[in-house]
């Protein structure tokens, strides 16, 4: 009886381990790597797509900045005290709670940016009132992380907001015409044009 439970148990973990072979052979496999590099391809294209047309005009209100903010903050807290448990802060004393907050810091970074995206995704794609305005801005210029445009008061959200590459010669120009979307997240530009007042 025994050599035939022996044999039985032998058969099982020789059909597991050709299981893991066969799922191992998958992940080395060419239709494998092909897939995760188009899903790659499609990840980053989604971002730089929503990094050009849905972040640059959207802007959350102030009371779900806050939420936001908070949000990030217990988020990171709690990934932060995981990542203390699993070992990764092994100093003792002062150094102990410098590498927590440099952990924390790091967390708080992350958990705000893979927030953002549904966030202001969630924002751009809600329905919501139309409005617009007419007031004074301040050109100001790009660099490798912002885009050039006008910064204006937006009477709103009540606070400045950067417009990116509004339509005409916004380098040169004083007032801004603007066209927006308010839902209860916050508002989306939909269209933004300057001018040149010589009353000014």
């Amino acid at each position: 009886m025994s050599y035939f439970l022996r044999k039985k148990w032998m058969v099982n973990l020789s059909g597991a381990g050709k299981i893991l072979w066969a799922l191992n052979m998958k992940k080395d496999s060419y239709p494998y790597l092909i897939c995760m590099t188009v899903l790659g391809l499609i990840f980053i294209f989604l971002f730089f797509w929503w990094r050009a047309d849905i972040y640059r005009v959207t802007f959350l209100n102030q009371s779900i900045s806050h939420y936001y903010i908070l949000f990030s903050m217990g988020i990171a807290f709690l990934l932060s005290l995981f990542w203390v448990k699993k070992g990764i802060v092994k100093q003792s004393g002062w150094k102990s709670l410098s590498a927590y907050l440099k952990v924390y810091a790091g967390m708080c970074i992350f958990a705000g940016f893979f927030l953002i995206i549904p966030l202001t995704t969630l924002t751009y794609f809600l329905p919501g009132e139309t409005s617009s305005y007419v007031a004074p801005y301040r050109y100001t210029s790009g660099s490798s992380k912002s885009c050039s445009g006008a910064e204006v008061d937006d009477p709103d959200l009540h606070e400045n907001i950067r417009i990116c590459y509004p339509y005409g010669n916004y380098e040169y120009d004083n007032i801004i015409y603007v066209e927006k979307k308010i839902n209860t997240l916050g508002a989306v530009v939909t269209y933004a044009q300057t001018a040149r007042d010589d009353t000014e």
